[in-house]
């Protein structure tokens, strides 16, 4: 699977949109991969890119697709480099699926990005039973830092 990313990352660079705006915005960097789904056999990644002159985020679909960063205090982003992810998606699904403490799982929302300088598999789950499930690991050593269930009740604002 990782290699299925890796690969999807080299046939965008490949591409006229990415080769047009990545001239346009030299310092655009690889941020973050996301997926959503329950299938590991269709992942498509969708990959966000960072331009630090800008402070924007580039997202290649059928165009290209300029955004605000979305964080609390603003910040550079760092960049993602792969070759230094050793935990696979098939590992990091199957270690936070052990931490799902018996619910039913509906959809898995994954994300692999740097936070707080570590390169980080970010998947929270979404269960039948309207909890969320979130368990982040590290994606060099694959140790747990972090799990926690909410319900949806506990998201509304207090």
């Amino acid at each position: 699977m990782l290699e299925d990313l890796k690969q999807q990352l080299e046939e965008l660079q490949n591409t006229e949109n990415y080769k047009k705006t990545k001239e346009q915005n030299p310092d655009l960097i690889l941020v973050s991969a996301f997926f959503m789904g329950l299938d590991l056999t269709q992942v498509n990644w969708e990959l966000t890119f960072y331009s630090k002159e800008k402070h924007k985020n580039f997202l290649f679909k059928e165009t290209v697709e300029e955004h605000e960063v979305f964080q609390k205090d603003k910040h550079e982003l760092q960049e993602l480099n792969l070759e230094k992810v050793k935990i696979t998606l098939e590992e990091a699904w199957t270690k936070t699926e052990q931490h799902s403490e018996n619910y039913s799982l509906a959809k898995a929302i994954v994300v692999l990005q740097i936070q707080n300088n570590q390169i980080i598999w970010n998947i929270t789950w979404i269960t039948n039973e309207l909890k969320f499930l979130n368990v982040r690991l590290d994606a060099i050593t694959g140790e747990i830092i972090k799990h926690e269930i909410n319900s949806l009740t506990d998201l509304r604002v207090k």
